[in-house]
């Protein structure tokens, strides 16, 4: 008797296996099984099933909470699996991976933490329809084949991510995260919530915020700076607001003390639920230069460090040992609790000082050339910084840039490959990236950012499968063409020398890479047209119709750009009086005064100001001339706080290793000289100043041997720092350190 009970049973409970049916006609064949108490995360896992099978398939499946006896099974949640699959969750601790089961009861879908089972949800339907999450964008979000049958067929796997925590900031035009875009980047499998305003918890992320740049928040001026000026930069004689243009003064008695009782109430006992809470210094370099902070600092065994011997490590150890006052008063009320510090500006050295132990470090290698990984030969002092937190910490995070100037498809998914590979044998436990997706980037790089999240969860895949399979399940009847496109901007981006940096413009982009030549710009265009012709599904049509009207407007801005500045001629001099401020030989160089203010391009500088350039067949001459500058000029602290001049020359773009030369001189005659972001370069060239009763001239002439300048041309920038004025102006409003936003030059013979 009791043998037939269970054979009935058996009977009835339809066992699931490869090839079952889950709808069937357009009517379902199971049921979505929860635990009595499910978790938050449990429910939101059971409804994400739900939806996209009635997305594909018309038919949504019940959620009940008793399994069916005349349907099959599909079953979320830890609590059922923790005695079938105790190997399973044992594999998967401590990791927000997943395991897809089936037996003769049904299929299990689990993890060891909440959010395991919303990504068992997302890849069984990945590996088991053809739906793609491709984009962002209204309408072209999701791309499936229609079908009133489902069948799994692929099942009986688990899998856990390489890299722990996978976070993004999107800036879509909502300041960094929003719902919509929360749940989109949960589809690929990765914890996009970033402030403690974000539904995370649904999702099964923990509620920790990593937000920085709120010094000014804690200790804020309108309520200290009367009593307390002390707690603030003295920045040119005056006690400075925080914020964008100065942070705190560290050294100041009792601030940190003060900032962190402020922290405590403010952050931790705010309500807002959060093990972890970021402290961050200001978007700005600039810092105090009161005694206190000028004196030489006494470090652990006894040793002095002064600012004048190694202003880099100075700075961060005032910084780091102000942070470690504040997290010591954090730490007397609330152990167990973080505070997360973003390594950034002059954060980014490791200090030569013992960090406390509730300070999670964020390092973030802001100067870092996008175009190589951190082995790369311009990016030295970015690895060499990895290398030294990750011997000074137990643990830490990454904050970086990979996403930003995505309005150009730059194809950053190879490098970024390499650094993950990198970065998984150190101890860094969360990866954090700014990914912008908007202003067409959620259109123009929506392939990269695809395939970067997949790497994220294992930095093993093969690319261009990835690549192979999005452009097949986006674009469909229209993958090969896709591809063509996406292969020239790949190949042009990288058989180019120049460096690639987070705010690279995508008009400069379009202009510098694809309008290289005629043949490039029509082979992109052919193979966008010929795209949304074959495109064969209303979503993949539309999304490559949208990529090619952004092309073409990147085309007509690029040229517009193009024709109007057009090739220099530079001059060949061979009068000697070109070395001299007065010589007459200038008259005859080519001068260029159309300068504006960086931050706002088309508007003048605050003062004139012009340079003429010229080249004697062994040196390209430069005479430099800057107005509304009364001197003595006080000086800032680091040449790029001073009176200053900037040049930018690139000489050969397909050197990788060479992106350009960066030189620059302030009014004194100090001079700086390196490649592209910081990297040593030894060159002969030479300055002389002369400051007039309210401007400076100077005369710069650099050697032409060992620049490597091919057929006659280069390419040049110029920045004038006013230290009086706190304003930068720039050649035609160009960014700096762009080579796409540099200008052509011919040197005529």
């Amino acid at each position: 008797m009791h043998f037939l009970i269970i054979l009935l049973f058996a009977l009835c409970a339809a066992p699931l296996a490869a090839g079952t049916s889950i709808v069937s006609g357009g009517a379902p064949e199971a049921v979505i099984v929860l635990p009595e108490k499910a978790a938050l995360t449990e429910e939101f896992a059971a409804e994400q099933l739900s939806y996209w099978i009635k997305e594909i398939t018309g038919c949504s499946l019940d959620i009940v909470r008793a399994p069916s006896k005349t349907k099959n099974n599909i079953y979320i949640g830890r609590s059922f699996a923790e005695k079938k699959y105790a190997d399973d969750l044992r594999y998967l601790k401590d990791s927000e991976g997943f395991a897809i089961r089936s037996d003769r009861n049904g299929l299990y879908l689990f993890g060891a933490r909440p959010a395991g089972c919303v990504f068992a949800v997302y890849d069984l339907l990945e590996k088991n329809t053809d739906i793609i999450w491709p984009c962002l964008a209204a309408g072209m979000d999701r791309i499936f084949t229609a079908s009133k049958d489902l069948k799994i067929n692929k099942a009986n796997y688990r899998d856990k991510p390489v890299i722990p925590e996978r976070a993004w900031g999107i800036n879509n035009g909502y300041y960094y995260n929003h719902p919509r875009t929360e749940y989109f980047c949960l589809r690929l499998k990765t914890n996009a919530a970033n402030a403690p305003e974000a539904p995370r918890k649904r999702f099964g992320f923990t509620d920790d915020d990593y937000k920085c740049h709120n010094l000014w928040y804690y200790l804020p001026w309108e309520h200290y700076s009367k009593e307390h000026p002390e707690y603030y930069c003295l920045i040119d004689g005056k006690r400075t607001k925080p914020g964008y243009h100065a942070n705190l003064c560290f050294t100041a008695s009792g601030s940190a003390e003060e900032f962190a009782k402020n922290f405590i109430r403010e952050r931790i006992e705010s309500g807002l639920e959060c093990g972890i809470a970021g402290i961050g210094v200001e978007d700005s370099n600039a810092t105090c230069s009161c005694k206190g902070c000028m004196a030489p600092i006494k470090l652990p065994g006894g040793k002095l460090l002064k600012k004048e011997e190694n202003g880099a490590e100075f700075i961060s150890a005032q910084y780091y040992m102000w942070l470690n006052r504040a997290a010591r008063e954090v730490k007397k009320k609330y152990p167990d609790f973080k505070i997360a510090t973003i390594a950034y500006m002059f954060a980014t050295t490791p200090p030569p000082v013992p960090i406390e132990s509730n300070i999670v470090v964020v390092y973030c290698p802001i100067g870092k050339n996008i175009k190589q990984d951190f082995n790369g030969s311009t990016n030295k002092i970015p690895l060499k910084r990895l290398n030294e937190w990750n011997r000074l910490c137990s643990s830490f995070a990454i904050y970086e840039y990979y996403g930003c100037a995505a309005n150009y498809p730059r194809p950053v998914s190879y490098v970024i490959q390499k650094d993950l590979q990198i970065m998984r044998n150190m101890k860094i436990y969360r990866i954090y990236s700014e990914w912008s997706l908007k202003d067409n980037a959620e259109y123009m790089s929506a392939m990269e950012f695809w395939i970067v999240c997949k790497l994220l969860w294992n930095p093993d895949q093969d690319i261009e499968a990835l690549r192979g399979e999005y452009l097949r399940k986006t674009f469909r009847g229209a993958a090969e063409e896709m591809k063509k496109f996406y292969d020239i901007v790949r190949d042009t981006w990288y058989a180019d020398g120049s460096s690639s940096y987070y705010y690279d413009k995508a008009v400069k982009s379009t202009g510098y890479y694809l309008l290289k030549d005629p043949e490039t710009e029509q082979s992109c265009r052919n193979a966008l047209n010929a795209a949304v012709a074959k495109a064969d599904h209303p979503a993949s049509k539309l999304l490559a119709s949208k990529i090619l009207s952004i092309f073409e407007s990147y085309v007509k801005e690029a040229k517009k750009s193009m024709v109007k500045t057009g090739k220099v001629m530079i001059p060949q001099i061979m009068d000697a009086s070109i070395a001299s401020v007065e010589g007459g030989a200038w008259a005859d160089a080519v001068e260029i005064t159309d300068f504006s203010d960086l931050m706002s391009p088309g508007k003048k500088p605050a003062a004139p100001v012009s340079v003429r350039i010229a080249h004697d067949g062994k040196n390209i001459w430069f005479k430099f001339h800057a107005e509304g500058v009364k001197f003595p000029v006080e000086k800032g602290p680091t040449m790029w706080s001073r009176e200053h001049w900037e040049i930018f020359l690139q000489t050969d773009r397909s050197n990788p290793s060479v992106p350009y030369y960066h030189l620059a001189f302030d009014s004194d005659g100090g001079k700086y000289n390196a490649i592209a972001f910081g990297i040593k370069w030894e060159h002969p060239w030479k300055v002389s100043i002369r400051k007039n009763e309210a401007s400076w001239d100077a005369v710069v002439s650099v050697p032409m041997e060992n620049l490597n300048i091919r057929d006659n041309s280069a390419k040049i920038h110029f920045l004038h720092h006013s230290r009086q004025n706190k304003a930068n102006a720039v050649w035609k409003g160009n960014q700096v350190h762009e080579p796409g936003a540099m200008t052509d030059i011919v040197f005529v013979k």
